[in-house]
């Protein structure tokens, strides 16, 4: 036993001498090639762009404001509503403008109103579905909407509008929303001979959207919505002289977001989560496609938007 102990004993050196080079191998490998990998760098975080409140005082009128319009996002809803935003955020939430008032003649007496601005009018239906209850009276002829214990609730294209008073009748409310439906379907009279006919949802166009879409870059914009073969298509008109502006900055914020972006034509389009958007810009301003399911889909529309841009802004 002794000899063939001592037989074995160089063999076991050398394995175990391979062993310590391997192990050398491997440490200098991870050295060089943690030496090669670029420097961390801290994320670089943007930050979201509050749109502009609505001054909602010309509809409450002769109420008295309590200060000026207040505005959320969607990561400052519950700030506002903590607790219910959920309701809001789910169902495709874009911002929210509130503004409180009192009567002049009776301080105690008071109502907020409450703008939400949805992505789409879908959305906003969605949103006054699940508030609707049942024994709520009709807000007027031709509108989606009702009153009920003193509240009323409207939608309106992509926005969804809530009255809600304090020490007052229903009918106050229901005063305000109605002057809010038609102070905006006056404005909105002229917009939608600007979205082509074929494929446009009824009742789905929408003026001057705040952060349409969730993107900062479509504030102020017009909205509608389409039904293609292949599902629904958001579009959006930004009328004005700056449309390359308008549209490179869309560009930009979708490219942030995760979309790949290529030339077609006279057309960017983007592919993003799943879904194609495409960008036009003419002399009249920027047009697009949003959240298609078909390219082929979206650039036809996206070519019928960009037409009604060709004559200059309105």
């Amino acid at each position: 036993m002794p000899r063939a102990e001592r037989a074995g004993a160089p063999g076991g050196r050398l394995t175990g001498a391979l062993v310590v080079v391997g192990l050398a191998g491997i440490a200098t490998t991870l050295v060089v090639r943690q030496l090669r990998r670029p420097p961390w760098r801290e994320p670089v975080l943007v930050a979201e762009t509050a749109p502009t409140p609505t001054d909602l005082a010309p509809f409450a009128a002769p109420w008295v404001a309590v200060g000026p319009a207040a505005g959320f996002t969607a990561a400052t809803l519950y700030e506002k509503i903590d607790g219910q935003a959920d309701l809001y955020l789910q169902a495709g939430f874009s911002s929210l403008s509130c503004q409180r008032f009192v009567d002049p003649a009776d301080p105690q007496a008071s109502l907020e109103v409450r703008l939400f601005t949805m992505r789409s009018a879908a959305a906003a239906r969605s949103v006054l579905a699940r508030q609707s209850r049942l024994g709520w009276s009709p807000l007027g002829e031709g509108l989606q909407g009702g009153c009920a214990d003193g509240a009323c609730f409207l939608t309106l294209g992509n926005d969804y509008l809530e009255v809600l008073p304090a020490g007052t009748g229903e009918a106050r409310a229901q005063g305000v929303a109605l002057a809010f439906a038609a102070a905006r379907t006056s404005a909105s009279a002229s917009v939608p001979d600007l979205f082509p006919a074929e494929g446009l949802v009824p009742g789905s166009v929408a003026e001057r959207v705040p952060a349409a879409y969730g993107l900062a870059t479509l504030d102020g914009v017009d909205t509608a919505s389409y039904l293609g073969s292949h599902g629904p298509m958001l579009a959006w008109i930004a009328r004005g002289t700056d449309g390359p502006t308008r549209r490179d900055a869309v560009r930009a914020e979708l490219e942030h977001l995760g979309g790949a972006a290529r030339t077609e034509g006279a057309f960017v389009v983007i592919q993003i989560h799943g879904s194609t958007c495409v960008l036009a810009a003419g002399p009249g301003g920027a047009a697009g496609v949003q959240e298609a399911a078909d390219p082929a889909e979206a650039l036809a529309l996206a070519g019928r938007l960009a037409a009604t841009l060709e004559g200059g802004a309105p």
